[in-house]
């Protein structure tokens, strides 16, 4: 007959009836580990929407381990990364994944707990602490929609500018030799343009310009 502890993953034969074995009982196959441990150590190329996690995990043998990583906005509520495999290895083993989930990805100007999860053979998962990390604000956005007032000498300068969440500051360039960059431009001094969401319109006079 064969059986297998759910616990730890064993394999138990009763030997009543087979041959091969020394003497009629209970066998176990597969000599056990230790309880794995896993911890989260940092987090590289954060962005506004992803970042990669490094983790160690030391499966202190068999039988065979897998982890994956676990994310939530508020350390309840979590959501899983794909598994991977790791093995029986019985030393620390450094591992990383990238966390960028399918269509838009993690939430930008978001602070997200990390933790990693192993599992070995049949047994329990186990959890390691979180570690946290934010993602960074998404890029402002900016446009120009030119200069409808002006004189021989004076313009205002038009556009419109989004914060997108993070505290944003504007300015105008602008000059009579071509597109600002490869050439000389003038520039209006910085004005604030909050840290909301909503596309507002901008302006700034400028004067002394060359009729």
């Amino acid at each position: 007959d064969l059986a297998i502890d759910e616990s730890d993953g064993r394999l138990y034969v009763t030997t009543t009836g087979l041959t091969g074995f020394d003497a009629h009982g209970v066998y176990f196959f597969g000599a056990q580990g230790g309880a794995p441990t896993a911890s989260v150590d940092s987090f590289t190329d954060v962005d506004s929407t992803s970042a990669t996690v490094h983790a160690t995990i030391n499966p202190n043998g068999p039988p065979f381990l897998r982890y994956h990583f676990e994310y939530s906005t508020d350390g309840i509520k979590w959501t899983a990364t794909p598994q991977a495999p790791l093995g029986i290895q019985a030393t620390p083993q450094a591992v990383s994944q990238q966390i960028d989930p399918p269509g838009a990805g993690l939430r930008p100007n978001t602070l997200y707990h990390v933790r990693a999860v192993a599992k070995k053979g049949l047994g329990e998962p186990l959890a390691s602490p979180a570690l946290t990390f934010k993602t960074l604000p998404e890029a402002p956005i900016a446009e120009t929609t030119g200069a409808p007032v002006r004189s021989a000498t004076t313009a205002q300068l038009s556009g419109r500018v989004s914060p997108r969440g993070s505290a944003t500051s504007y300015f105008f360039e602008y000059g009579d030799q071509g597109p600002c960059g490869p050439n000389p431009c003038a520039s209006t001094g910085q004005a604030n343009a909050g840290s909301g969401d909503a596309m507002q319109l901008v302006s700034e006079e400028v004067t002394g310009l060359q009729p």
